[in-house]
């Protein structure tokens, strides 16, 4: 089989793109790149760009390239706005959170003013037993945000509410907190949910809805390393078993992989 026949699995009939790059640094480079393109056309097109950003190991060596020369150089950072696809319900300062990580790698570093950047809630803190229901409010209250930052409670298909939705691909098909087998999955009318996990560290996470992610102008899927090979094979062939194949945003999609992912 030649190089090109197995340069990235078969895409799905619904608007897949993808792109494969040689490894982690091109990754993170391309994606950069892509960013900034759609930052400019968003704010030709709306005076703003709105992004909802993920987490994970690949995201942050994104952010720490747009932290640096030359592209911090080239965004306008006053006309951003940034919101976050998911989160794990934990203290503030906690090292797990997303926007944490985010601050670190990417806030500290360009002016982004305060008022455009909306964390998810954090846990406040009290009884582990009483999590759940303090995600609830948290989740509503998020929610709240969302409605303000989208001009009122209603989605409409001809004006999304960002401009780029950033997403991951966990090894049991998830994306963003939107994980196999749970009700958030069913969800078509709250903006932002709060899901139980089995994870021991963040049991508990905040996640934006199907509908919620879908209003966008643009999604990108990041997806790097060998051991997500099968997983995204399954995904882009359409498997709609897997919570990160059923998502079907307004505009595009692209998938950016690196070799790895791409041909284990």
């Amino acid at each position: 089989m030649s190089q090109d026949q197995t340069a990235a699995p078969k895409p799905a009939p619904h608007r897949h793109a993808v792109e494969v790059v040689p490894d982690a640094g091109s990754l993170a480079t391309r994606t950069a790149e892509w960013l900034i393109e759609q930052i400019a056309h968003a704010v030709q097109r709306r005076g703003r760009a709105v992004i909802a950003l993920s987490g994970g190991s690949t995201p942050k060596a994104v952010f720490a390239c747009l932290a640096g020369h030359p592209w911090r150089e080239r965004i306008d950072w006053a006309t951003l706005h940034l919101v976050w696809g998911d989160e794990r319900f934990v203290a503030e300062d906690d090292a797990a959170r997303n926007a944490r990580m985010t601050r670190e790698a990417l806030l500290d570093h360009v002016d982004v003013p305060a008022s455009h950047v909306y964390p998810i809630p954090a846990d406040p803190g009290g009884d582990a037993d009483g999590a759940l229901d303090r995600a609830h409010v948290a989740a509503e209250l998020y929610a709240t945000t969302l409605h303000a930052l989208n001009g009122g409670a209603t989605l409409h298909d001809d004006k999304p509410l960002f401009d780029v939705v950033m997403l991951g691909l966990g090894e049991d098909g998830h994306t963003a907190s939107l994980f196999p087998g749970t009700a958030a999955l069913d969800e078509r009318h709250a903006w932002v949910v709060p899901v139980q996990t089995d994870n021991v560290t963040a049991p508990v996470r905040i996640t934006l809805t199907y509908p919620v992610l879908e209003s966008t102008h643009a999604m990108l899927f990041l997806v790097g390393g060998k051991s997500k090979h099968a997983i995204a094979g399954r995904v882009l062939g359409g498997d709609e078993s897997l919570p990160a194949a059923r998502i079907r945003p307004l505009g595009g999609m692209l998938w950016i992989m690196d070799q790895d992912a791409a041909t284990g």
